[in-house]
């Protein structure tokens, strides 16, 4: 009887076998399982699929009950480019010594359904975690990771984040950025409405200038300078419903409490 090693080397089922194995590994079954399948050890399937050059989860990605989308983030879509900006506004990225590249987020527990929307966006089964002051999801995945690295959504990034050139005037990533560390409501005393956004100096100049590029007679708001790397911008009134309007007006994605104010 040949030994796990001997196995693990040399072991080569027939063509469609060897199919439905790489399948349902890139479909989320873990190597154990296949293993108990196919009568071999799990370090047998593990060899077999490294043979064939298929990325090999680690423990933090083989905890998944099903496979999320890693490529969600490849192409620029309207729900891809709104959750970049809300992820560069309100995600955070932590790399784990020997785990998967982790995504993070965290919001007021009000706003839960939010990110059942993510998870669905991700293709994600995982369990929201809730503490009493909030809620919570993290992703562990090193390929969505590093591809939000790409649009500056890195390791303590709120000192340093910029806009992607890429999304300058996409209104779906401003209206994730509003939702992320943005705000939109009515004043208390004269109920009119009001939108605002909080970043770093980059993100509120870059704010103004698609609005600027969106209508021409357009004046910049004045800027409320927080810190050397963060400051505010805040508008009201008529020009408020304009921006809350072009920003939600017809999207399939947003923070629904947000986007009800002026009833878009």
């Amino acid at each position: 009887m040949q030994d796990i090693k001997a196995r693990s080397d040399q072991w080569s089922p027939e063509t469609y076998i060897a199919e439905a194995i790489v399948q349902k590994y890139q479909n989320g079954m873990s190597a154990r399982q296949l293993g108990f399948e196919y009568g071999v050890a799990d370090v047998t399937i593990t060899g077999f699929l490294k043979r064939r050059g298929v990325f090999i989860r680690n423990r933090g990605n083989a905890r998944r009950t099903n496979q999320i989308r890693e490529n969600i983030f490849d192409t620029i879509t309207e729900e891809s480019a709104y959750w970049i900006g809300f992820l560069l506004a309100d995600g955070n990225i932590y790399h784990p010594p020997k785990r998967s590249k982790q995504l993070n987020i965290g919001l007021a527990a009000k706003d839960w359904e939010h990110l059942e929307k993510f998870k669905k966006f991700v293709c994600s089964d995982k369990p929201l975690y809730y503490n009493k002051n909030g809620v919570f999801l993290s992703i562990y995945s090193n390929r969505i990771v590093e591809k939000l690295a790409e649009y500056g959504i890195v390791p303590r990034k709120s000192k340093t984040a910029k806009v992607p050139e890429s999304l300058n005037n996409n209104r779906h990533f401003w209206r994730g950025m509003v939702d992320g560390d943005g705000w939109v409501s009515r004043r208390r005393n004269n109920n009119r409405p009001l939108i605002g956004l909080c970043g770093t100096p980059d993100v509120i100049e870059k704010f103004q200038n698609f609005l600027q590029a969106t209508w021409y007679n357009y004046r910049p708001h004045a800027i409320n300078s927080k810190s050397d790397y963060c400051c505010e911008i805040s508008v009201c009134g008529k020009w408020a419903v304009k921006i809350i309007r072009l920003l939600y007006t017809d999207c399939s994605i947003a923070l629904d409490r947000k986007r009800s104010v002026v009833g878009v």
